[in-house]
């Protein structure tokens, strides 16, 4: 077994800005502020976009927010693989975007990151799970407490545990969310 090089000041540096988020930043009652302190950590989110207080955020500089999303309380952003969130997507409360995790049949318990991309119009019902290497097409949904892992369909309903299409959502049309709590 070969050693292994640890990059001590890069794995410091990455423990100090995950504990500042997420001991101290996610607690301030005023998104002004939060959003300043993400954008300071290099996490990229456009006009009128929210993360509610309580949300966790693993490496924000491979996170990237499109306008009018809105982020509820208690979610769980991972940016390790890379995370790309479109415009007008509504994530529900307690909701947990996972990019990275272990190869099971490694012996050394092998780390492993990919991207996940959520598009346009999507909506990740309260407590939904969305596993690494996930593709969430325009309009998808994904249903309360259900966990996805895969591509979707434009428009589809997903749900369950893994979430399987259980129907076709029917939108006529691109909408804008206009969300704006104070406090949260």
């Amino acid at each position: 077994m070969g050693k292994r090089i640890v990059n001590f000041k890069g794995r410091i540096k990455g423990d100090l800005v995950y504990f500042i988020l997420n001991s101290f930043v996610c607690y301030i009652p005023f998104w002004f502020i939060r959003k300043f302190l993400y954008k300071l950590f290099g996490l990229k989110i456009l006009n009128d976009s929210r993360i509610a207080i309580k949300t966790i955020v693993i490496s924000p500089k491979k996170i990237s927010i499109g306008k009018r999303t809105i982020i509820n309380e208690g979610c769980f952003l991972d940016g390790r693989g890379g995370l790309i969130i479109g415009n007008d997507v509504s994530i529900s409360v307690a909701s947990k975007i996972i990019t990275a995790s272990h190869k099971s049949s490694s012996s050394t318990f092998e780390y492993k990151s990919s991207k996940t991309i959520i598009e346009n119009n999507v909506w990740l019902g309260i407590g939904a799970i969305i596993l690494d290497n996930s593709y969430l097409r325009e309009g998808a949904i994904v249903s309360a407490g259900s966990v996805f892992k895969g591509d979707s369909e434009k428009l589809g309903i997903y749900s369950g545990n893994l979430a399987k299409k259980v129907a076709i959502r029917r939108l006529k049309k691109k909408y804008e969310i206009e969300y704006h709590p104070f406090f949260r």
